[in-house]
């Protein structure tokens, strides 16, 4: 094959020539086949060139050290051949596994670990409205409610992402594991066609009728919540491509989640109105603009719009940096005793402002990550928090 040899038809955004090669000036959306690409003396294989995209001001390059030439604004260097022959066959495809782990991609597509953890935001709010722990009916309903409400929620986000998770896929797939059993952590199994959308909608319809009764039966309002929450859902999905703000639905969701275990106990009120603040905060500088900043790499080629993509990893640190110290009041501003306040703010300070500092004095991918990483486990370290309290220094 001749230096800019390759056509249309081997190219579905169009030819490729020897100067576009140089430059790394491939379209978006541009299909290596496994054909060597010669040009310029040296030869680039399916291996080397995948899905290149224009330049992005706030992502960095990718430059190949053997092939100096062929440096160029290439946001995703793929090794095709990154599982072997049979990985796919040993995962199953569409739904096809054996018996004992279906579930097992259904627990991945509502992101199972991240989703669990979640259920200790409504769990703080029902103690908090309780001043100690609910009783056994409240508690057992509100278990299941929020179970499985977390769990829906979470996978109807990759329900109405996939196509846009797919394209993310193509720039930077993971690894596949030997097989669905021994990792269920793997986030996104629609998008990597490890999971058919037949069963996917079957599972969230499913564990959204069961969140729905279950909060109709602690208190019809608890029921509107939800449906309030899963509204807000398809909004942030569906604002994923026009503004940053999107993080503002989000942000309220979480907040609403808190106050529907609130609810679950007593009538709204002003702590109710505290602890919303709270989430709110937490979701927004702890873990949304956070996990927006750790996906630079791969948010910014498929226009997805967040603050990092828009205004720079440095602003996003500065506005994480931000929320994450004024939150450490709003936590020591709750509706419970003196030192179950005290406790939480701790849990502010060690999950949020002291690991936010990392991030401001290096705002890039890895250290947003770790901050992210670090801010998940605030609710749940609040939660556990606040219930030893109310053991120890009430004893309820």
């Amino acid at each position: 094959m001749t230096a800019g040899a390759l056509t249309e038809g081997a190219v579905t955004a169009g030819a490729l020539t020897e100067g576009a090669v140089a430059e790394g000036a491939v379209t978006a959306g541009a299909t290596v086949v496994d054909t060597p690409v010669v040009t310029g003396g040296d030869v680039l294989t399916g291996a080397e060139v995948v899905a290149v995209v224009p330049p992005h001001p706030f992502v960095e390059t990718a430059t190949s050290t053997t092939n100096p030439v062929h440096t160029s604004t290439r946001t995703a260097l793929l090794d095709m051949n990154h599982s072997s022959p049979g990985a796919a066959d040993a995962i199953g495809r569409h739904g096809s596994y054996p018996p004992r782990v279906r579930l097992k991609p259904l627990f991945a597509l509502s992101h199972g670990p991240r989703a669990l953890m979640s259920v200790a935001q409504p769990g703080l709010g029902a103690i908090l409205a309780a001043g100690g722990f609910p009783g056994v009916r409240t508690f057992a309903l509100g278990l299941v409610a929020a179970v499985a409400g977390m769990l829906s929620v979470y996978a109807t986000n990759d329900l109405l992402d996939v196509a846009v998770d797919r394209q993310a896929a193509r720039l930077a797939p993971p690894s596949l594991p030997e097989s669905v059993g021994s990792r269920t952590s793997l986030y996104h199994p629609l998008a990597h066609d490890l999971l058919s959308s037949g069963p996917a909608t079957a599972w969230v319809v499913a564990l959204g009728l069961v969140a729905l009764t279950s909060a109709w039966a602690l208190r019809p309002g608890c029921a509107l919540i939800f449906l309030a929450c899963m509204a807000l859902e398809v909004l942030y999905c569906s604002l994923k491509r026009r503004t940053w703000l999107k993080t503002i639905p989000a942000g309220v969701m979480v907040g609403m989640g808190g106050m529907a275990g609130w609810y679950a106990v007593r009538d709204l009120d002003g702590g109710a109105a505290a602890l919303f603040v709270l989430l709110v905060m937490w979701e927004i500088f702890g873990r949304n603009l956070a996990n927006d900043l750790a996906d630079l790499s791969t948010d910014a080629p498929l226009g997805i719009q967040t603050l990092a993509t828009t205004h720079g990893p440095r602003w996003s640190a500065r506005a994480c940096f931000g929320g994450a110290v004024a939150i450490v009041p709003v936590a020591a501003l709750q509706a419970a005793p003196l030192p179950a306040r005290a406790l939480l703010a701790i849990a502010a300070l060690l999950f949020l402002t002291y690991p936010v500092l990392a991030l401001v004095r290096h705002p890039d991918q890895e250290s947003a990550q770790r901050y992210f990483n670090r801010a998940t486990l605030f609710p749940p370290a609040a939660f556990l928090a606040t219930a030893a309290c109310f053991i120890l220094w009430i004893g309820l």
